[in-house]
């Protein structure tokens, strides 16, 4: 049995901390997130779960450049982004809208977008070591994309109104797309092999749309990804059969 007190699993430097506090950060704010939402603090959660995706965005680049990743960080890792992007969102949706519902139907839908983020978690874990190149594409939409939605879409209604949407089943197919695409295999471009200049550029137009109008450019560019991948998937699948034909 392996000793859990030795050395190897200690930091080496104080630096080496720093992205385990950056995804400590990224629970914190799912937490809180949810805290907010049990208040009907519906803008609040919404923005306390975007400054979770800054955080996850930053952790794995900052492990690589700083100590390389490790498998406590990637545990980690997915352990937060179980709570920030799985249970955090789906709980902001059901006290916003599900819980107009049949309340079996809208316990329904809480409990099956939660099992969905697990099920993608646990596939990438499962498909991903720590030591293999990055990949150019993800299996399945990425949980903090439809987080992200799901904030957009909450946190522009919420600006916009004091109070809930009345017509609750309108917005029920929402979270159940987005629960199927997250354990669908579609292929939805990952960014991890982009050129670090496009990657600025990127994000620094980003930036400027953030800075005009947050919630619309955080529905928009979740809105504009989701569709422009499954746009490419079935121009891909339509290529591969046409080529299937041919030969």
């Amino acid at each position: 049995m392996k000793n859990l007190f030795s050395k190897e699993n200690f930091p080496k430097k104080l630096s080496d901390l720093l992205p385990h506090l950056f995804t400590a950060i990224n629970l914190c704010c799912g937490l809180l997130s949810i805290l907010a939402a049990a208040q009907s603090e519906f803008l609040t959660a919404s923005v306390l779960l975007v400054v979770g995706m800054l955080f996850d965005l930053i952790d794995g680049p900052t492990a690589r450049i700083l100590s390389g990743p490790s498998i406590f960080g990637k545990e980690f890792d997915s352990l937060s982004d179980q709570i920030s992007f799985g249970v955090a969102p789906a709980f902001l949706y059901y006290k916003w809208v599900l819980i107009n519902l049949h309340p079996v139907v809208g316990t329904l839908v809480f409990l099956a977008y939660v099992l969905c983020v697990s099920v993608r978690l646990s596939r990438f874990n499962a498909n991903e070591s720590i030591d293999e190149k990055p990949s150019a594409f993800f299996q399945g939409l990425s949980s903090p994309v439809a987080a992200g939605l799901i904030c957009g879409i909450v946190g522009l209604y919420s600006v916009s109104y004091t109070f809930p949407p009345s017509t609750a089943y309108r917005w029920l197919p929402i979270p159940l797309i987005l629960s199927l695409l997250m354990v669908s295999p579609i292929p939805f471009y990952s960014f991890k092999t982009t050129a670090i200049r496009k990657k600025l550029l990127i994000i620094a137009g980003l930036i400027v749309a953030w800075i005009y109008n947050p919630m619309l450019c955080l529905l928009a560019a979740s809105g504009l990804y989701i569709l422009s991948s499954l746009a490419m998937a079935a121009f891909l699948k339509i290529k591969s059969h046409t080529h299937e034909k041919q030969s």
